[in-house]
């Protein structure tokens, strides 16, 4: 995966279909396995993006490593914090929300099983769950 995502800081793909196929090949990278994998759905999402307007991000990585360290700010939160990751991550590990939870008196952290980096489409409704719970006067 990382040799992926670094081959893919070099080059962006021009033609639209080459920009459907690296977006949906992305998708299934950061899902999971939870739900399983609909190509079609990943295409479909993707063209979506696509038409929508090509924003390759190619500066995130940037703006991620080049960023000054914050962590120390994190004993300021004071609100109630929930920290929710996936647990098949494949660019987190688990000790970035725990990592969190040290600094962050107020914080939980949920997992959600099978889900990866990205929350795909039908986890999303856990999430929904998880920040408004039905039994806590939630949506």
């Amino acid at each position: 995966l990382v040799r992926n995502i670094a081959e893919r800081s070099l080059t962006a793909p021009t033609a639209i279909a080459d920009k459907v196929h690296w977006i949906s090949e992305q998708l299934r990278w950061f899902s999971g396995t939870r739900l399983g994998y609909v190509d079609d759905d990943f295409v479909k999402q993707a063209a979506q993006e696509v038409a929508h307007g090509w924003r390759f991000q190619e500066h995130h990585g940037n703006a991620v490593v080049n960023a000054p360290d914050r962590s120390g700010d994190f004993v300021q939160l004071t609100v109630p914090t929930k920290l929710v990751h996936g647990t098949q991550d494949p660019l987190y590990s688990s000790a970035h929300p725990a990592f969190l939870a040290e600094r962050i008196a107020t914080s939980e952290t949920v997992y959600l099983e099978g889900v990866g980096h990205e929350i795909p489409h039908g986890a999303d409704v856990d999430l929904v769950e998880i920040l408004f719970p039905s039994g806590a006067g939630g949506l």
